[in-house]
């Protein structure tokens, strides 16, 4: 099995697992007051300690964001004493806060052991490949700086039980591909914003402002913003056609293909430590968990 076709394996079994705990996990949210956003970022948070978090830090792993959101995100928890706000814009957890956080993520382990629908033979198989993946990532040169593969690591578990620590490798990998792709893109020197629009257009996701700024809302930026990036990317000739029948030009599809590719080559360049025995292996093993995850199970 070639490097994409495991990759997109693997994020198919963590979406089906994601798929098994989160409702246990919305219901004890829902228990402590906070919703999956708020719980993403006081998460987002606890992988920072022992130091401090500013928005500029959550950036980095989410640019396309703007800052306001993040730091009314952050104020929003510090004054529902989630957070303690050391100094003005920096932010830590308060114990309340952290506690929520060691209880959201026993919660959904609990629920990973429960449904793990793998042998123990093949469970350490998929570990060994797991790990095998990370190390070989840490141990190459950048780009991409694995950043946010580090933060992902911090929360690693014991090896046994063997979900919590797979579904944690599924994603420490997730993290090494933010890192892949802010390597690819930062080097062309385009923003994240217009790399954000870019994208809505180049996969057909989007084909006018109004659907942009639509899709996009999510990330703070008014419809002005939005406007300005455009009328950029029609300047270098990636964007054409009027407000209300946006395309990407031959240029721009080029300059996304470009990225991307950049992006796999990034990422996949440590999966060279797998045999294409290990490869076919870690296939297989993927394909039993997706099945697996897939019959019910009571929880």
């Amino acid at each position: 099995m070639d490097d994409l076709s495991l990759w997109q394996t693997m994020m198919e079994a963590w979406k089906v697992l994601q798929m098994r705990f989160e409702p246990v996990v919305v219901q004890h949210c829902s228990e402590c007051s906070l919703d999956l956003q708020e719980w993403g970022l006081l998460l987002a948070v606890l992988k920072f300690e022992p130091d401090a978090t500013a928005p500029v830090d959550l950036m980095v792993r989410s640019p396309y964001t703007a800052a306001e959101v993040f730091i009314n995100g952050l104020r929003n928890a510090a004054q529902k004493e989630w957070l303690v706000e050391t100094s003005p814009g920096t932010f830590r957890l308060t114990k309340t806060g952290r506690q929520i956080c060691l209880d959201l993520i026993d919660v959904a382990r609990k629920v990973m052991v429960v449904i793990d629908p793998l042998s123990t033979n093949d469970s350490q198989k998929l570990i060994k490949y797991i790990n095998k993946l990370i190390q070989a990532s840490f141990d190459l040169q950048p780009p991409p700086n694995p950043w946010s593969l580090k933060l992902s690591y911090k929360l690693m578990p014991e090896e046994e039980p063997a979900m919590p620590y797979i579904e944690q490798g599924f994603t420490c990998l997730s993290g090494y591909r933010e890192d892949a792709q802010l390597a690819s893109w930062t080097r062309t020197g385009m923003s994240a914003t217009a790399l954000d629009m870019m994208a809505l257009l180049w996969r057909g996701e989007a084909d006018s402002l109004d659907s942009i700024c639509d899709r996009l809302s999510h990330r703070g930026h008014s419809c002005e913003v939005y406007e300005a990036v455009l009328s950029d990317l029609r300047d270098v000739g990636y964007v054409n056609g009027d407000d209300n029948a946006l395309f990407a030009t031959g240029s721009g599809r080029v300059f996304c293909n470009q990225v991307e590719a950049t992006t796999d080559y990034y990422f996949f360049n440590p999966w060279s430590c797998l045999t294409e025995a290990e490869r076919s292996d870690l296939g297989s093993i993927l394909n039993q968990l997706v099945s697996g995850l897939e019959t019910e199970v009571t929880i």
